[in-house]
């Protein structure tokens, strides 16, 4: 005899089900999974053992303990996107009945530039599955007041911040909002004090898995090779030839392999250093000596005081081609032929490179996004247990994108994946119901979020 419960639970596991075949779908067209640089960097450092400061080690170091049972990078491709499946269906599953939450996971995961970038092992990609995944724990939290979803909400928190240096950044919103949730198991939930505390106990959060993932990944790396020289070398070389003076340290002015201000001119692009340090014949060199180490961060940081308004014009010129404003859209995403591609491949390629020169790849656009999604969250007078999960995407986004403006040495889309899915997903959660449907249990239809219950999500 089948429960009465049954039809109801069967109808929630379609979210389940939607992220499944979403993981298949991305895993039968793409296998074994694409590799850029980076990534055949990272897989020699997983087999070799050894790992360098160039990438954060974390991401080679879980890619060791997979290639060990997945050889290559199909099991990478596989965890990423089940990971990032698996989080959208806790968040769409929370918000809206069964099957429009498993409509939802499908059409997200086959938009153009999720679809595209979720092809590849990145850790711009695997940063923005773990980061789903905080943020889908943490919604699950806010709604069953479940201990076990704030404790698993722990680990992507902490690989967020590994994976990457600037994942700290796209995880302090969601500490905050962790705190402020905690706010009614301090004694003094009823005073404004708690506000500040709350405050203060997600910021310091914060700052602990920054520095905790910082650490790991210092004891990972057995190799420096100090990549922040690109970003010096880069900055440096714009404001040298703003002045028409080359402010170089000396060890490169003097060397007569390295490229003379004249040809840096020839060869120099506000979006990317790439061509200053390896595209030329003539041009920049890495250093490992400490000495010009200390000189060449010296020469940068002088030469930005003393020359702002050139720093800043340089920097503002590289932001503007990484969210496309009035320009041709970044590399958007590597695609590697093959020799025989399958037929389902094929056909996603060509979509992918059919779209890539659209909006659908442009920065602007999500950062655009987010704010309309808030403004019409607002309009509708959404509740603050609701509204509130939408600012924290919406900051979580924005605030992974900022440190790029000072810290990239070049563009690409993938810098801002995470930034795209949280504007995405925050304009959804703008036109989520606004009242849940009543439990199975009592006699409706179906439970919002598969919960089998009221949500404190809806409104009062």
């Amino acid at each position: 005899m089948v429960p009465a419960s049954f039809p109801g639970w069967n109808r929630r596991i379609v979210p389940w089900l939607a992220a499944g075949a979403a993981t298949v779908l991305v895993v039968a067209t793409f296998h074994p999974g694409y590799m850029s640089l980076d990534s055949i960097d990272q897989l020699s450092q997983a087999r070799a053992g050894v790992f360098s400061d160039w990438h954060p080690p974390a991401m080679a170091w879980l890619w060791r303990q997979i290639d060990r049972v997945f050889p290559g990078p199909g099991g990478m491709l596989l965890i990423q996107n089940l990971c990032f499946s698996t989080a959208l269906a806790l968040v769409f599953g929370t918000l809206f009945p069964p099957l429009p939450a498993g409509i939802l996971v499908l059409g997200v995961v086959m938009l153009p530039p999720v679809f595209g970038l979720l092809s590849t092992i990145w850790k711009d990609v695997e940063l923005g599955a773990t980061a789903l995944m905080a943020f889908a724990l943490l919604l699950r939290y806010s709604v069953t007041r479940s201990r076990w979803h704030l404790a698993a909400s722990v680990i992507p928190i902490f690989w967020t911040c590994a994976v990457r240096q600037n994942g700290a950044a796209a995880i302090a919103p969601m500490t905050a909002w962790a705190a402020w949730l905690l706010r009614d198991a301090l004694p003094w939930r009823t005073a404004p004090l708690s506000r500040w505390l709350s405050a203060s106990l997600g910021f310091l959060a914060c700052v602990a898995f920054f520095l905790l993932g910082t650490g790991w990944n210092s004891l990972l790396a057995s190799t420096r090779l100090h990549p922040e020289q690109a970003l010096y070398l880069h900055d440096l070389t714009a404001v040298s030839l703003a002045r028409n003076e080359d402010l170089l340290p000396d060890y490169l002015r003097n060397d007569p392999s390295v490229a003379t201000l004249d040809e840096l001119r020839q060869i120099f692009r506000h979006d990317s250093a790439a061509p200053l340090l390896w595209n030329s014949k003539r041009h920049l060199r890495f250093s490992q000596n400490e000495q010009h180490l200390a000189d060449l961060r010296k020469r940068w940081q002088t030469a930005i005081l003393h020359n702002p308004g050139a720093y800043l014009r340089h920097r503002l010129e590289l932001t503007r081609h990484l969210l496309s404003l009035g320009t041709e859209n970044p590399e958007n995403v590597f695609f590697e032929a093959t020799p025989r591609p399958s037929r389902l491949t094929a056909m996603a390629t060509r979509v992918l490179r059919s779209t890539a020169s659209t909006l659908l790849f442009s920065g602007w656009l999500y950062l655009l996004m987010a704010g309309g999604a808030l403004f019409i969250g607002r309009m509708r007078r959404i509740p603050t247990e609701w509204f509130l999960p939408m600012v924290v995407l919406a900051t979580s986004g924005l605030f992974y994108s900022l440190p790029y403006a000072v810290l990239a040495p070049a563009v690409a889309f993938r810098y801002l994946w995470w930034t795209a899915v949280a504007s995405l997903l925050c304009l959804l959660f703008a036109f989520a119901p606004r009242k849940p449907a009543a439990s199975p249990r009592n006699g409706g239809e179906s439970a919002p979020a598969g919960l089998g219950g009221s949500s404190p999500l809806a409104p009062s």
